[in-house]
């Protein structure tokens, strides 16, 4: 017997499954049409943090109204009514995920990426409109139809400036092999860490290889960090690869900036022309996939993010926030991915970055890093309180102590330690302490100092100096009185 949810929704085949529940193709009995039903089933519905994520994507992916977007048409999560079932209802996508194409035709042609790229950018800019980042970018939340339209699903860890936070702050969740070096460190995602997101992927459309995946979803996530961008083949276009190098920047404000900006781009080089997709056999028909539940072009690394590696491995480790380790398809077997080596024990310290700022920034930058700071002062006509050297620079082992030469302002000449305190009449009248080891403040002004130490003339045996009159002999055996 066939399952009908809300006495409305017919339930048909399974088109996609993930770990908390699986995507349907069914039939809207009312309107008779076909839809796909998204539904968390069994031990997910106890999961809050699962139904909480349902509920959000629901409600942000129905505030976005773009082709581009698969459209909401309804939801529900009480289990009572429809047997133990939370579901959100959708437009039903007749086609496959742009990572089923890769994964069968390797690298695409540059004007059918442009033209992917720029409705993807359209759809974003729509989502980035209304306050919504979709934060899981990736080949299989993009959808190919044959007709060529690109369709962007599975706003299942979008956010918004109003919703309410669904991770610990500082929590990382995504797709490793997409995720931005923001997002990898812990910080949050804005619209730019989508273009982030959407030059790895066309960077992929362009090779047939996810340029940063590595052997574990872990070091996937620091080369995002630490790694430039592959350069792409000569027989892209310049155009194309400038593109491609803008979004993959590390630093978010170095990416365009925002997604119509990419979609005018993306269409001037030549993303007007149709998509070729094949159409897939019915059994391979997909629409909304679960994300699976399974397991830059900058000569330096962001100096912000390169010391970020020790607390990612172990947010990672210890299985903070949500992280994926692939785009819920296998790579292409007809491509060996590019090896790189994954540097994940250092720190990249400028001391360019370092000198001139204060020694407690630095300090504070420095400790983020992973480095232990240790500051040395140093006499300085300069501006006290500023880094004025660094001992180690470059690619420095998290845990190296580095010094910092700090300005402090030079020392007076020293005096004899046996000289005693005198008083030295004040401008105004009164008296100022002089230790030999400073000068005499006269109402907060400095007063003038002979060459060398101040010592204090010896009284005549059995005399005290007058009040109000006291000398001072320098080392050259002159003399300075002060009168009251």
């Amino acid at each position: 017997m066939t399952e009908k949810l809300n006495g409305r929704y017919e339930l048909g085949d399974v088109v996609g499954a993930g770990g908390m529940g699986a995507v349907y193709r069914a039939t809207d009995t009312r309107l008779g049409r076909v839809v796909a039903v998204k539904a968390l089933r069994g031990g997910a519905l106890a999961d809050e943090v699962a139904r909480a994520r349902m509920r959000s994507e629901a409600r942000l992916a129905s505030t976005v109204h773009h082709p581009g977007v698969a459209q909401v048409y309804d939801y529900d999560d009480r289990s009572t009514t429809h047997g133990g079932m939370a579901f959100i209802v959708m437009e039903f996508v007749d086609g496959r995920s742009l990572s089923q194409v890769i994964r069968d035709r390797g690298r695409l042609p540059v004007d059918e990426v442009m033209s992917i790229v720029q409705q993807v950018a359209d759809a974003l800019a729509a989502a980035h409109a209304v306050g919504v980042v979709h934060r899981d970018l990736k080949p299989a939340n993009i959808m190919l139809t044959p007709a060529g339209r690109a369709v962007l699903v599975d706003f299942g860890i979008a956010s918004s400036a109003t919703s309410d936070p669904l991770t610990d702050t500082g929590a990382l969740i995504g797709t490793a092999d997409y995720l931005s070096p923001e997002q990898a460190s812990g910080r949050s995602a804005t619209p730019r860490s989508d273009l982030y997101a959407l030059g790895v992927v066309t960077h992929q459309c362009l090779t047939g290889v996810s340029p940063f995946r590595r052997d574990h979803h872990v070091a996937t996530a620091l080369a995002h960090l630490q790694d430039e961008l592959p350069p792409l083949d000569a027989s892209v276009p310049p155009r194309v690869r400038e593109l491609v190098r803008r979004l993959a920047e590390k630093n978010p404000v170095d990416r365009p900036a925002d997604a119509g900006e990419v979609a005018r781009e993306a269409a001037a080089i030549g993303g007007a022309s149709v998509v070729d997709v094949p159409t897939a056999p019915a059994t391979a028909t997909a629409a909304m996939p679960t994300p699976s539940s399974g397991r830059a072009r900058r000569r330096r690394p962001v100096a912000l993010y390169a010391g970020a590696a020790l607390v990612v491995a172990a947010a990672l480790l210890l299985g903070v926030g949500r992280l994926t380790g692939d785009d819920a398809s296998p790579p292409a077997t007809d491509v060996t991915p590019v090896e790189q080596a994954v540097a994940t024990s250092t720190a990249d310290v400028s001391a360019d970055r370092l000198i001139g700022t204060p020694a407690d920034e630095a300090t504070a930058l420095l400790e983020r890093l992973g480095l232990v700071v240790q500051r040395r002062d140093v006499p300085s006509a300069g501006t006290a309180g500023l880094v004025i050297g660094v001992d180690r620079t470059g690619q420095v082992p998290l845990g190296t102590t580095v010094t910092l030469d700090v300005a402090v302002a030079p020392a007076p000449a020293a005096a004899s330690p046996s000289a005693p305190a005198t008083q030295a009449p004040s401008s105004s009248g009164g008296t100022a302490v002089s230790t030999g080891t400073g000068t005499p403040s006269t109402s907060g002004r400095s007063a003038p100092t002979s060459k060398g130490a101040a010592k204090p003339k010896a009284p005549r045996q059995g005399k005290a100096p007058r009040q109000g009159k006291g000398a001072a002999k320098g080392k050259g055996g002159g003399k300075d009185k002060g009168k009251g």
